[in-house]
C-alpha cells in the first residue's frame, strides 16, 4: 500500500476510541442557499469568504453504539485505516423498512431555524407524506 491508499473493513470492537476521537469537522468555500421554487425546492452553491467551519457537536453513544457491537443485523459500521494504522475515517450505514416507502413530498423550507444555535445558518427542509 502506498501512503494515500486505504484498508476498508467492517469496524471491530476495539475501534469504538477511535471512531469516538475522529474530528469530524471541515472546512468549506462554498455554501449551499436554499430558495423556494414553484414546484419545491433548488440549491445554489454561493462562495463565502471567510471560509466556513462547521464542527459537529458531539454525540451521546452508550455501548451498544460502539463500532463493532451492533446486534442489529440490518446496521453497519465499516472503518477506513491509514497504512500508519490510524484510523482515517468511518460510515454507518443500516437498513429500515420505513423509509422503503416513497412519495414524501417538500412542504416547507424554514431558513431561521437553527438561528441563534450551534448549527446558525443551516436551513431546515420539511417533508411530508399523506398518512392512510
Amino acid at each position: 500500500m502506498s501512503d494515500t491508499e486505504y484498508e476498508f473493513r467492517t469496524a471491530r470492537p476495539e475501534d469504538a476510541a477511535a471512531v469516538e476521537a475522529l474530528d469530524g469537522s471541515f472546512t468549506t468555500r462554498t455554501v449551499f442557499h436554499v430558495a423556494v421554487t414553484e414546484n419545491g425546492f433548488a440549491l445554489r452553491e454561493v462562495p463565502v469568504d471567510p471560509p466556513l467551519r462547521k464542527v459537529f457537536p458531539a454525540e451521546e453513544t452508550g455501548a451498544a453504539d460502539a463500532p463493532g457491537a451492533e446486534e442489529d443485523t440490518d446496521s453497519r459500521t465499516f472503518v477506513a485505516v491509514a497504512t500508519d494504522g490510524n484510523l482515517a475515517g468511518f460510515a454507518t450505514v443500516g437498513y429500515a423498512a420505513w423509509n422503503r416507502r416513497l412519495g414524501f413530498t417538500f412542504c416547507g423550507l424554514d431558513t431561521a431555524l437553527y438561528d441563534g444555535t450551534p448549527s446558525a445558518g443551516e436551513q431546515a427542509l420539511y417533508m411530508s407524506m399523506p398518512c392512510r
